[in-house]
């Protein structure tokens, strides 16, 4: 108890957020706004996994699994070092080359995308909810990129 244990969780909640971290900015990462489908099927995917390497790399360890976050937000209690085998289990339907999911393949990428422009928090945009979703190009294309 005492300071030790208060400078321990600040250092533990904020640490992961810094940029020297590979999970730099995780929170805004993880929650950004995804388009999935096409057309009148297209919809808003609120949160997004970011995978690099296999199950268990040192990225899942660096992250403490928080990169599988479809998966925790699906199946909140798992465990979180349970995660990766969740997503080996059910890997239709986490599969980042499926144009019905979308997921990062790359640190680098996922961070450029939550940096690069505007984001909408969890779907908030209501031209994503009603519908007019375009691909992750076309939005991305709108914000400048």
């Amino acid at each position: 108890g005492g300071w030790p244990a208060f400078w321990y969780l600040l250092v533990a909640e904020v640490a992961w957020q810094l940029p020297v971290h590979p999970a730099c900015a995780m929170f805004t990462t993880n929650h950004g706004s995804l388009v999935v489908g096409s057309g009148e099927e297209a919809s808003c995917q609120p949160s997004g996994s970011v995978y690099v390497g296999g199950p268990y790399s040192w990225f899942d360890m660096a992250c403490m699994f928080s990169n599988y976050h479809v998966e925790h937000h699906d199946f909140p209690e798992i465990p979180f070092t349970k995660l990766p085998k969740l997503k080996q289990i059910a890997s239709e339907f986490y599969d980042p080359e499926s144009p019905e999911y979308q997921a990062h393949t790359s640190w680098t990428e996922a961070v450029h995308g939550a940096f690069s422009g505007p984001q909408f928090y969890a779907c908030s945009n209501p031209a994503l909810l009603q519908g007019e979703a375009k691909r992750p190009e076309a939005v991305a294309s709108q914000r400048g990129r």
